[in-house]
């Protein structure tokens, strides 16, 4: 039963950091956007 909740965890645990990830990925998006509307 450990190992399930060891599973659940890093699941959870995974999808935080894509979530992360995500919202750093957006951001430099739109802050290269902003460099390119700038020109």
């Amino acid at each position: 039963m450990p190992s399930k909740g060891v599973r659940l965890l890093s699941v959870f645990e995974v999808f935080m950091v894509l979530i992360g990830f995500g919202t750093l990925l957006i951001g430099l998006l739109a802050l290269i956007m902003d460099i390119t509307n700038k020109k």
